[in-house]
């Protein structure tokens, strides 16, 4: 499970009030996998959560701009906090090729952020 899913879920148990989230025990970051699959990787994640709450919560762009820009805030890393703040700043795009019926590597293949 990638770190950024795990904030998320983190994130949203706040807002449901059920704090027994917890890392997993098997969850470790590997700080030399940080290369361009990691860029892809939280580009799919995000498009993941944008279109689950576009879709099953039927959040509008403002508040998914928001939970979004909250979790980018909780990477640790520089690099991936502004990777992922800039994936942020794409919110509408990213609704619109969801809406076209583009899964999520090839939305984050035309963001730049995936290789084909």
């Amino acid at each position: 499970m990638h770190k950024f899913v795990v904030y998320y879920l983190m994130l949203l148990s706040s807002f449901v009030g059920n704090t027994n989230h917890t890392l997993p025990n098997n969850f470790t970051f590997d700080a030399e996998a940080q290369n361009s699959t990691v860029s892809c990787e939280l580009c799919k994640d995000i498009v993941t959560i944008v279109d689950y709450e576009l879709t099953k919560s039927n959040e509008t762009i403002n508040d998914i701009e928001k939970i979004i820009g909250r979790v980018c805030s909780m990477l640790r890393l520089k690099s991936q906090r502004e990777e992922c703040y800039d994936i942020d700043k794409m919110i509408d795009e990213i609704k619109n090729m969801i809406i076209g019926g583009l899964d999520r590597k090839e939305i984050c293949y035309k963001m730049g952020f995936c290789n084909k």
